[in-house]
């Protein structure tokens, strides 16, 4: 059946009806798809981007937070994978004396998850030792990340964390930002 054919029956039918004394017009199959169309149920990426930061920013503490239902149907259905998908905010600290884990905007810890960028390995650390000065990137992509090999260029500091990932090092005695660092290391998640 063509286009023809249709527009005809289409008139045909408005013909009928209003012979039979009907004042109502039939609509073109046109604008009958325009008005059949539903709207989109699906997330847009503005939602899905703010359900993350709140997700991220959820403090497991606040009963206030627990209570929105919405929330709360979003952490059953996701409270496995949700845990494996929190990453250290607003900032990733690495720090020689803070307790290593999940860092949120109401409790810094250093974060003990770190992944490098530019060799692809996991940052290992070491608490009470710093790096000797001889340390450098042959030894580290000869050594990590055995432990025990890498100790050989460690020094015993009460006050210092070493750590280190493939092809880069680093040594502190204070909390450090790693956004202040020349360091390409983040957060892999928690």
């Amino acid at each position: 059946m063509s286009d023809d054919d249709s527009l005809v029956d289409l008139d045909e039918l408005d013909r009928i009806l209003k012979d039979a004394g009907s004042s109502k017009e039939v609509k073109s199959s046109n604008e009958w798809n325009t008005c059949s169309q539903k709207p989109s149920l699906k997330k847009s990426r503005a939602d899905k981007s703010i359900d993350d930061f709140l997700k991220e920013f959820s403090d497991d503490d606040n009963e206030d937070w627990k209570s929105s239902s919405k929330v709360n149907s979003f952490k059953k259905n996701k409270e496995s994978s949700a845990s494996a998908t929190k990453k250290c905010s607003p900032f990733v600290y690495i720090s020689a004396s803070d307790p290593e884990g999940l860092t949120k905007p109401s409790q810094v810890m250093s974060c003990d998850r770190l992944r490098c960028f530019s060799c692809d390995f996991d940052v290992v650390g070491f608490r009470g030792y710093r790096w000797t000065s001889d340390t450098d990137y042959l030894f580290l992509r000869n050594n990590h990340p055995l432990k025990e090999k890498l100790k050989a260029n460690l020094v015993v500091d009460p006050s210092s964390s070493a750590f280190c990932c493939q092809c880069e090092s680093i040594s502190i005695s204070k909390r450090t930002k790693l956004d202040s660092t020349s360091l390409s290391w983040s957060c892999r998640s928690h």
